[in-house]
């Protein structure tokens, strides 16, 4: 899909002196907003078996038929996505081509099986742009040649990075302690660990605060809950907003706490100078998680524990009273050292499809 969050890669791609890209996607997957304009769409045909929604991007191997590329860069290997598969098989395997995966690169959670057909198909493959260094080593232990990997980052579009369109150091307007989430509302982002936690602050450690939950999605449990833990005239939900309308909120911001899997978010968080506070489940995490070193410019809580939650939220409020901007420092810093920006990410892709061809 045309992630509204990869337009600023996608256009780069387009316009880039190198290649002649041409970029085709679904119109709809799991209600992640689409930006269409950066590329061709196709419907999918969905079905579902044995517990799993299996994909078929109608269309796309068609239209890869009759364009006849000379190379392909794929989705990482998702044996839910049937086309990408199908266009791997026969661009790769029979037609010889040049093909990529762009992938987090994680081994998948089909056992022991899909951990070695995965790694089949990545070490049959030209190259593999890993989104980080723990890709990079997973790609590493199922044998994939070291000159066959690049770790190429994840960026956001540049309107989204707090310190490029922002003074991220001027001062607050709220005077009292401010809580943000960002992120769609689903089960999986265990947004009720942070509402249970807000009520701990309330009753335990007795200060006053506020928290901004923004973001699409089932809202009426979470809602309910702050309603019966009695912190809900302390929780703003804003309901799914994106680009410039986020800003002020996280301009007006403390902390940035996601107690569920997190992955862009947390770049997106950092970004404006906002230490972030997850849950220690790692299995749970995006490659983004990396951006994090506790006690630098953000922490890891106990998975699914609101107390221990409330604790390092308390704790983070005695930090930021006193080195704000030091912390907020942090987090640009960290940013800045692991280039998880898009020019980047671009010129890492561009030069490793360049020096592919004079392979």
């Amino acid at each position: 899909m045309l992630a509204h969050y990869r337009k600023d890669v996608f256009k780069e791609f387009l316009y880039n002196d190198y290649f002649d890209f041409e970029i085709i996607a679904g119109r709809n997957y799991k209600g992640i907003k689409s930006d269409e304009n950066c590329g061709i769409t196709f419907d999918y045909l969905s079905v579902s078996k044995f517990g799993h929604d299996l994909y078929f991007l109608k269309g796309a191997f068609r239209h890869a038929i009759s364009r006849n590329p000379d190379i392909i860069i794929a989705t990482g290997v998702d044996f839910h996505l049937i086309h990408s598969l199908l266009i791997f098989f026969v661009f790769r395997i029979i037609l010889r081509r040049k093909f990529y995966w762009w992938s987090h690169a994680g081994y998948g959670n089909q056992g022991r099986p899909g951990h070695v057909i995965r790694s089949l198909i990545y070490r049959s493959s030209s190259g593999i742009f890993a989104y980080s260094n723990a890709g990079r080593d997973n790609l590493l232990a199922m044998k994939v040649r070291k000159q066959n990997i690049v770790v190429v980052n994840n960026s956001l579009n540049r309107e989204d990075y707090g310190y490029i369109n922002n003074d991220v150091f001027l001062p607050r307007k709220a005077q009292i302690f401010n809580i943000v989430f960002s992120g769609r509302i689903t089960k999986t982002k265990k947004v009720d660990i942070l509402i249970k936690a807000l009520k701990i602050l309330q009753d335990q450690f007795r200060f006053d605060f506020k928290c901004v939950v923004i973001g699409g999605g089932d809202l009426s449990h979470i809602v309910q809950l702050s309603k019966d833990a009695g912190v809900y005239e302390k929780v703003l939900y804003t309901g799914e907003i994106y680009g410039k309308e986020v800003h002020n909120y996280f301009l007006d911001a403390d902390l940035f706490v996601y107690p569920g899997g997190i992955g862009l978010s947390c770049l997106h968080a950092l970004s404006f100078g906002l230490p972030v506070i997850t849950s220690d489940n790692f299995s749970e995490h995006g490659p983004e998680l990396e951006l994090i070193i506790p006690g630098y410019n953000g922490d890891l809580f106990h998975n699914d524990s609101p107390n221990n939650l409330a604790m390092k939220i308390n704790e983070w409020r005695t930090r930021l009273l006193t080195n704000r901007d030091e912390y907020r420092s942090n987090c640009i810093k960290r940013i800045k050292e692991l280039e998880y920006l898009p020019d980047h990410m671009v010129n890492r892709i561009i030069d490793f499809l360049k020096s592919g061809m004079a392979r």
